[in-house]
């Protein structure tokens, strides 16, 4: 029985925006510096302390490694209070603009809520931090389509997975049906955990982490990211394999410039977009002929990144370098 996408969910920090260097980590160092603390983290410390999910538990374990300052006899009463004023001064940077939404989220959220999907953002900063960043930079007309699920609604933090098993209860979602975008190892950790599949999209402090077992890893969802590409990771359905061959021929004297535009414009749409092998090179029995050899997952995803148009549009485009081209594809036992 095949699967049908019921929702689409997003970490908030380092997801929705990048918040966590220019966000987070200053409104931690005014509230320490508010409170009379000589604590600063830096962005490398701050790099560190990112593998702790939550910002009480990544207060507490930075004070737990260097030293609680010599004056605090109640280390629970300043976490909280460090916390509530720095979530105050974080509100304050959203509520400015200074931070943008990244690169294909407004869209996805939009297709999500056009479709008829839920939209949930299930995150472990604090409820009144994820509640201005959705507002405020999704705007109040998208915020009241979008179910937030933030704090302390669940005693465990990510990488465990109780805050996807309880917006799954909450809505009644089956995790099978649910698409995660992370940014994070603990966050792909913890969807995975659910039963759910998800999406990476890199951010400033995790590029360099560790993804394996991550349905999709892209720089951000502008990176081929739509959602026939999240119905198709959710469906069960059997599909076949696509191959497709395509060959331009360049007009005479243009080869050089032809190879270069092609290089520029055409290869970037192929990656990480569910393309498993892509060739481009220069035919040796016709001159001015290249060819392309392209192995995708399925038709469904070679249509949705609209490789045909793409071709024939950049042919057009290019009218001063193409003088012909050819296509043809077909499914394939894999």
């Amino acid at each position: 029985m095949t699967v049908q996408m019921q929702a689409l969910i997003f970490d908030c920090d380092g997801v929705l925006v990048d918040t966590e260097r220019d966000g987070h980590r200053v409104a931690f160092n005014q509230a320490f510096r508010a409170a009379g603390l000589e604590t600063e983290w830096s962005v490398e410390r701050y790099g560190e302390l990112l593998t702790t999910g939550g910002g009480k538990e990544r207060m507490r374990r930075h004070f737990n490694e260097v030293g609680w300052p010599d004056s605090v006899t109640d280390r629970d009463h300043l976490i909280a209070e460090l916390h509530q004023a720095k979530t105050g001064i974080f509100m304050q940077i959203i509520e400015s603009g200074a931070l943008p939404l990244r690169p294909g989220v407004a869209r996805m959220v939009d297709a999500a809520i056009d479709s008829g999907l839920q939209v949930a953002v299930c995150s472990t900063s604090n409820e009144r931090a994820v509640e201005a960043v959705v507002r405020e930079l999704l705007g109040p007309v998208r915020a009241r389509r979008i179910q937030i699920f933030a704090g302390d609604a669940v005693a465990k933090k990510k990488p465990d997975p109780a805050i996807y098993r309880l917006a799954a209860i909450t809505l009644n979602l089956d995790p099978a049906a649910c698409v995660v975008i992370e940014d994070s190892h603990i966050g792909l950790s913890a969807a995975k955990a659910a039963g759910m599949k998800c999406i990476v999209t890199k951010s400033a402090y995790t590029s360099n982490e560790n993804f394996t077992g991550a349905d999709r890893v892209v720089a951000d969802l502008d990176a081929g990211i739509n959602l026939t590409v999240c119905r198709y990771l959710v469906s069960q359905e059997i599909i076949m394999p696509l191959t497709v061959i395509a060959s331009l021929k360049a007009k005479p004297g243009k080869e050089a410039a032809l190879f270069a535009a092609l290089s520029v414009l055409i290869a970037p749409t192929r990656n990480e977009a569910g393309c498993i092998l892509y060739e481009m090179h220069r035919s040796h029995e016709n001159s001015g002929w290249f060819i392309f050899n392209e192995l995708w997952e399925s038709r469904p995803l070679w249509d949705a990144h609209m490789a045909t148009p793409h071709l024939v549009a950049f042919s057009a485009k290019q009218d001063d370098l193409v003088e012909s081209w050819e296509l043809f594809s077909g499914e394939k036992a894999a």
